[in-house]
């Protein structure tokens, strides 16, 4: 029969019996290993979150253990309304979270390693932890929703935590049961002894996480990617500098390798560009396409970087069997949404909707009727005047024809672009090839009044 009081028995090291004098502890490999496990769990997950949390601050670049493809899910979340919780990124609370469960089970091996320790203490610290455990994996499973549901890209380095938290839930789970399969479940009073004996956990919690964010812009500077976005941005340097006569040369030599399919752009109305432009390209694309917007990004880019100089075709392969029949899934119509729309947007206000639509990703808004209509109206347009064209037998006919054009040159995925008739690589393409490409294209065309009007708008001679 085990005397004492209600926890007269170690949450962390098992059972013990107390006399008036001395306690004999009784324990298993398992249970005193079982602390040091959560430990590094939460550790490991309070890592993942500093390192999310960089990411969403736009210092850490990199995109090792985050990239689906070429996308980075978690630079990805960061961009969105998702990644926040009342303006502060939810990364940054996960720093504090794990911080404050790895500083809880150092108290409890702290506690259980001392010989003086008070067995109610220790209990109220197991109860706290525990109360703490339930409350994060409860806010996870919402996270975790969001993440696969609402996303487009999961972001991995959640996924992680999600994993770890799992773990710790495990660990104190069996060490709370552990603690109370003889004298019952603790109660109230102990979770307010933990609070009262544990507040240093929540202090120093806070103290890593302060001091987190005010060396982690320093850490992150030395980052070997920084400066580079994998999603599709372009670094500075290659912006504002030309391809060299050599490098244009050879990337001229590895368009010209590319499968030549001349299309007709008779009859296409989704275009932006100058009718004097002389490089045209197409861009079969879908709207909810990560790697369609960060093509979409870099085909801007090139548009600023030479202006007057490129035409683009903006063509439609939404990723929908609602409205494409070379497609298995079913995407609930909103990739079909956008498609319909841009093709019955006039041109007047084409640019602005074409490019709004795509933005609806960086806030993760559904390409429904209600967000299309906002958008429309914004820009000055007629929305009745949309819809009836959206339903039309025209509209219809028009994005087939996208469709079918894209199945005749082989459209595996998308984005996939063709560039002076010649089909690219499906995907994002690398900056330096594709802007280093349209250097190469309008300088053998234009000579070295296209280098001086480079240079006179970069403000910067090239050596």
């Amino acid at each position: 029969m085990i005397d004492g009081p209600p926890w007269g028995r170690h949450p962390v090291l098992g059972t013990f019996r107390m006399s008036n004098t001395n306690s004999q502890i009784s324990n298993s490999g398992l249970i005193r290993f079982l602390p040091f496990l959560g430990l590094a769990l939460a550790v490991l997950a309070l890592g993942l979150s500093i390192a999310l949390a960089c990411k969403h601050e736009g210092l850490c670049t990199g995109g090792t253990g985050c990239l689906i493809g070429d996308v980075d899910g978690c630079a990805e979340l960061g961009k969105s309304e998702h990644s926040k919780f009342a303006g502060i990124h939810i990364a940054w609370l996960g720093v504090f979270y794990y911080a404050m469960i790895a500083l809880l089970f150092g108290g409890l091996i702290a506690r259980a390693r001392s010989a003086g320790d008070d067995a109610k203490q220790s209990g109220g610290l197991l109860t706290l932890l525990v109360a703490a455990v339930v409350f994060g994996f409860v806010f996870d499973l919402f996270l975790a929703y969001v993440n696969f549901t609402v996303l487009e890209v999961p972001c991995l380095f959640c996924l992680y935590t999600y994993l770890c938290q799992a773990g710790i839930l495990a660990v104190a789970g069996f060490l709370y049961y552990r603690a109370n399969q003889s004298e019952g479940a603790a109660g109230l009073g102990d979770l307010l002894a933990g609070l009262k004996g544990g507040w240093w956990a929540p202090v120093g919690a806070l103290s890593i996480t302060l001091l987190t964010v005010i060396a982690l812009p320093g850490f992150a500077g030395g980052d070997e990617h920084a400066g580079h976005n994998h999603g599709g941005s372009v670094d500075q340097t290659i912006h504002n500098q030309l391809a060299s006569p050599e490098r244009r040369e050879q990337l001229l030599r590895e368009l010209r390798a590319f499968n030549q399919r001349p299309i007709s752009t008779a009859g296409l109305t989704n275009y932006e560009g100058e009718d004097s432009a002389f490089i045209i390209l197409h861009k079969w694309a879908d709207f909810r396409c990560p790697h369609c917007l960060h093509a979409h990004e870099l085909i801007r880019t090139a548009q600023q970087r030479w202006p007057g100089r490129i035409k683009v075709y903006y063509r439609h392969f939404p990723l929908d069997s609602t409205c494409n029949p070379l497609v298995g899934r079913d995407g609930g119509g909103f990739s079909c949404n956008g498609s319909q729309a841009a093709l019955c947007a006039p041109q007047n206000i084409f640019g602005d909707f074409y490019h709004g639509v795509f933005q609806f990703q960086n806030s993760r808004i559904a390409i429904s009727p209600d967000q299309l209509r906002r958008l429309n109206e914004t820009l000055g347009g007629n929305w009745s005047a949309m819809v009836n064209c959206m339903g039309s037998a025209a509209t219809q006919r028009k994005l087939l024809r996208d469709i079918n054009e894209a199945e005749a040159i082989n459209v595996q995925s998308t984005p996939t672009l063709v560039l002076e008739g010649h089909v690219l690589p499906p995907g994002t393409p690398r900056p330096e090839f594709f802007l280093g490409v349209m250097d190469a294209l309008v300088i053998e065309k234009e000579g070295d009044a296209a280098i001086q009007d480079f240079q006179l708008r970069r403000g910067t001679p090239q050596p």
